[in-house]
């Protein structure tokens, strides 16, 4: 297991940090589950970053503080083929939106990721067993090691055997909000976001390639005898430059699609339940690399009496081992009238 030391610190510290602030409740404009796959290979790629949905006259300025932990035990082989996943991933994203009209916002996203042997291992097993779930695919590996690798045709492509972290792949958005109707009963809105290189990738932070995601968003609310139930659908496509993580195998374009229930029992507390999907960013035989990503994410949302809105949520893969089997998010949304 490794030592601890700041980098990983960092995240688990901001998790609980926001964890704590939570204890003093009172919830909020709508605000959609933002997940990534949390796949070293692909966790640069977000699953369809989700839309804000908020007034845009307030003229808020907004500084997100997103923490995200995955854990695997999968290895797999295929074809020649052959993957090996194991250890657990942290992703702290620091972001920051400005309204730069009544319709129009643009956004930065500042992600850190963090390559680890991890804690979890123990727990996530004693979870099964006492639900009767299985744990062999976990037996192959001892608990809370770090071992990241690809090998095609038995050629090592990419391998991470020790903790590391740093700065990932930057993204830079641009939003357009269509004009709401009046009570604000549903909307619709446009994205553009454009992913930057800057992540190392021999360490599994960055793909090396700019990228391009086109997306729009869907809202309706006031369903419901009590008009506190809303739904929230987008749909998106990844243009994908010549990266140079697993560069033969890189598909040119990737899709994403999710859609999610939203309730608010009571003033000021939100439960969301959202489906996420996105299609395989890589030409392989392999459920890991060549399968879509499927999460069902499930939480809530509260605001705290000084403004913050705090977002907490568990996520679990249904269908293939594109994304942990188990992840974690929480996120703070701190904003402040310009």
């Amino acid at each position: 297991m490794d030592k601890f030391n700041f980098n990983s610190g960092l995240h688990i510290i901001l998790f609980l940090v926001a964890g704590f602030c939570a204890t003093s409740v009172k919830a909020l404009e709508l605000i959609p589950l933002s997940v990534s796959p949390l796949n070293p290979f692909s966790i640069n790629f977000t699953h369809l970053p989700a839309h804000i949905w908020k007034d845009l006259t307030d003229n808020k300025t907004e500084i997100d503080i997103r923490v995200e932990m995955g854990n695997f035990s999968i290895q797999s082989e295929s074809a020649g083929e052959k993957i090996i996943l194991d250890g657990e991933v942290y992703k702290s994203t620091l972001g920051y939106r400005y309204p730069l009209n009544n319709q129009l916002v643009g956004s930065i996203s500042i992600p850190l990721i963090r390559y680890s042997s991890g804690f979890m291992d123990h727990g996530i097993e004693q979870w099964h067993d006492g639900f009767g779930l299985s744990n062999e695919r976990r037996s192959g590996f001892g608990s809370n090691e770090l071992h990241f690798e690809y090998l095609d045709n038995n050629v090592s492509q990419v391998k991470v055997i020790s903790s590391s972290g740093g700065l990932g792949d930057i993204n830079l958005g641009l939003s357009y909000q269509v004009q709401q109707q009046r009570e604000g009963q549903r909307g619709l809105a446009f994205n553009l976001d454009v992913k930057l290189p800057t992540g190392e990738v021999r360490n599994l932070m960055g793909n090396g390639a700019i990228d391009l995601g086109l997306s729009v968003h869907a809202i309706k609310n006031n369903l419901g005898e009590q008009a506190n139930f809303s739904l929230t659908g987008a749909l998106g496509v990844m243009l994908l430059g010549d990266g140079e993580l697993l560069s033969q195998r890189q598909k040119e374009i990737s899709y994403a699609v999710y859609a999610g229930l939203h309730w608010m029992p009571v003033h000021k507390l939100l439960l969301s339940a959202q489906l996420h999907q996105q299609s395989s960013l890589f030409k392989s035989n392999l459920n890991e690399l060549g399968k879509g990503a499927t999460q069902l994410v499930i939480g809530c949302s509260v605001e705290m009496d000084s403004g913050q809105n705090i977002q907490v949520a568990l996520g679990e893969n249904l269908f293939t081992d594109a994304s942990p089997d188990f992840s974690v998010l929480l996120s703070i949304q701190f904003n402040q009238r310009e």
